[in-house]
């Protein structure tokens, strides 16, 4: 077959455009490749490096308009007892000799003596010199009647420190259904309304500054968890002048009850000098007041008229 000039023309002016296409068809995908190549290598290195970052958030955080609540606590009440009539000058410092100044605090007589009603639940704590009101109690008599509805809380050796110790095999508190028991929590359980502290004997040996400390604690132990009772402390009662090493130890004992007045008046409670008729002019324990005289005897312990002695002296004066 015979192609004509016109027809050859045709063909090859079509190849050439075919072949312009491809050329421009392929060019465009070259470019398309240079162009997506480096976006992912970018990727890859971020990604490998930790250090893609999520899109920033655009959304801000509702506001918190939560009040935080008032506090209303109530500061405690304070009971601070009013000052007394007489006040202890403050530079006062007790003395191995008895105050006639603390004494005339605490020696004034009241008007109309009270009965013995008003030992009525009462409790006595005390050594083995208040154990015996429960000993002696059937001599014990005040106006010709007997001291009952009191209880004794009492033994041998007790004393301010061994009050104030934790419970132990090696303790010494008075026993309660057949178990011991702390003064604070004795009060407690036998619900009475007034205390006597009568300790001190077997404390004496301590300085006076812990001695202070530790009696001032016992009374805040009993306070604390007691607060309606009336707290009334006695005396350190004395040795008879012959028991050694006495005369020293009754110039101490008569330091520390100085001391004992002094901190009376600090927390505001009671104090009665009830050992005033068993003293004599020295302040020695008199010979017919001691059970136990020397040399056989340690010269500190009572008969029972000394028991109802102290008794009247303690409804005869007033607690101050």
């Amino acid at each position: 077959m015979k192609i004509s000039k016109k027809m050859l023309l045709i063909i090859i002016i079509s190849s050439a455009l075919f072949l312009t296409l491809s050329i421009i068809f392929i060019l465009l995908l070259i470019k398309h490749a240079n162009e997506s190549v480096p976006v992912i290598a970018s990727v890859e290195q971020e990604a490998v490096s930790g250090e893609v970052k999520p899109p920033e958030a655009t959304t801000t955080p509702p506001e918190t308009t939560t009040t935080p609540p008032q506090t209303t606590t109530t500061p405690p009440e304070t009971t601070t007892k009013p000052p007394r009539e007489t006040q202890i000058p403050q530079e006062y410092i007790p003395t191995p000799v008895r105050s006639d100044f603390l004494q005339s605090l605490v020696t004034q007589k009241a008007e109309t003596p009270r009965g013995i009603e008003y030992f009525d639940n009462s409790m006595i704590i005390g050594d083995s010199i208040i154990t015996g009101f429960s000993i002696w109690q059937q001599s014990i008599l005040l106006n010709g009647k007997p001291l009952e509805n009191v209880v004794i809380f009492a033994s041998g050796s007790y004393g301010i420190f061994n009050s104030l110790q934790e419970i132990s095999q090696n303790t010494i508190h008075p026993l309660y259904e057949g178990e011991q028991i702390r003064p604070e929590d004795a009060v407690t359980v036998y619900e009475v309304e007034r205390v006597f502290i009568a300790m001190g004997l077997n404390d004496v040996y301590f300085s006076l500054d812990t001695f202070i400390n530790n009696y001032r604690t016992l009374i805040n132990r009993i306070a604390d968890k007691n607060p309606d009772v009336e707290i009334i402390i006695l005396p350190i009662p004395p040795y008879m002048h012959t028991a050694q090493p006495t005369p020293d130890r009754n110039a101490r004992i008569a330091e520390y009850n100085n001391a004992l007045i002094l901190l009376a008046y600090e927390m505001g409670i009671a104090f009665i000098d009830s050992t005033v008729p068993l003293r004599d002019e020295n302040d020695g324990l008199k010979p017919e007041f001691c059970g136990d005289s020397p040399p056989a005897g340690q010269g500190c312990h009572w008969v029972p008229i000394a028991y109802s002695e102290v008794l009247k002296h303690i409804v005869e004066h007033p607690a101050g």
